[in-house]
């Protein structure tokens, strides 16, 4: 049947107009975790996985590039508010702002997220025990969570009942960043993932490309695909490389600046473009340049 499917909505829908869909589906995630899919037992990371209107430009028309799971789609920009519903003792990571904190989180975790807001220093959210003893989201049996984004392409989010979570923020003078992470307690690397994020966001935000980093949040969570969704990473652990490891974190976050907020594109048509510049991205934060040695770095490489 294919991933595209064509619709006759019956009446033309004029320039400055709205129009709604109400759309329900199903989505089977893989038990083979990719770019989405189960990341263990009870782990999950969803991406990809809801309906969305093709982009309509004046070069191509409509998209109609059939989704095969290895690219990513071509999107407008959006603003998003979604309910995730899920058990309780499930966490819900996301694109965008937990707008809800109150109603799923019980008072010691919800007092420590709101502290991650406003610090430097990381901080334990939710502990390894805390997740086991049930002693982090509220315990009625089902707890819906909400999330709001503003102009992004796209979202995605992860479940877990068994993962820790870490957070702080990030000060960039006028406006601080949540980063959070996700993982399964006692990844070295990513018992480091907080500090990199920090480091990394400031530095693109101040020198390449010298623009505030766009959104209110960034989270990593151990996964297994090393790929970029706006405001989320998935990432695989290298614990025995940090340097691969950070690497890893710099390119995905990079993916900020393109596609996320410069502009999607087709993936079959400028790929190029988009790893290209992100090797760019992450090999001058990687060498932790200043300003003088990036000006230096491109006209050698011009």
């Amino acid at each position: 049947m294919g991933t595209v499917k064509l619709g006759d909505f019956g009446q033309k829908i004029l320039p400055g107009t709205v129009a709604t869909l109400e759309i329900s589906w199903e989505y089977p995630l893989s038990v083979e975790s990719d770019r989405d899919g189960m990341l263990n037992a009870s782990t999950f990371y969803c991406a990809y996985s809801y309906p969305r209107v093709s982009v309509y430009d004046d070069y191509n028309g409509w998209d109609v590039l059939e989704h095969n799971g290895r690219q990513e789609f071509y999107n407008g920009f959006n603003d998003y508010q979604f309910e995730i519903a899920v058990p309780k003792n499930f966490v819900v990571w996301a694109t965008g702002e937990l707008q809800n904190a109150a109603e799923v989180l019980q008072k010691p975790i919800l007092e420590r997220f709101e502290q991650s807001k406003q610090r430097d220093e990381p901080i334990h959210v939710a502990t390894a025990s805390e997740m086991k003893e049930g002693r982090v989201t509220a315990q009625q049996e089902w707890n819906k969570w909400k999330f709001k984004a503003t102009y992004v392409p796209d979202f995605c989010f992860s479940v877990s009942d068994n993962y820790i979570w870490d957070a702080a923020s990030v000060d960039l003078g006028t406006k601080r960043v949540s980063v959070q992470s996700s993982y399964v307690a006692g990844t070295p690397d990513f018992e480091q993932y907080i500090g990199w994020q920090q480091y990394c966001i400031d530095w693109f935000s101040k020198n390449w490309p010298g623009v505030t980093y766009p959104y209110p949040t960034m989270t990593a969570v151990q996964g297994f695909a090393d790929m970029e969704y706006p405001m989320m990473i998935n990432d695989s652990s290298v614990p025995d490389n940090f340097v691969d490891a950070r690497q890893t974190a710099d390119h995905e976050i990079a993916h900020t600046y393109f596609p996320f907020t410069w502009g999607s594109m087709r993936p079959d048509m400028v790929i190029w473009m988009k790893a290209g510049l992100q090797h760019l991205n992450f090999g001058l934060v990687m060498r932790r340049s200043g300003p003088k040695r990036i000006r230096s770095f491109l006209k050698s490489h011009a």
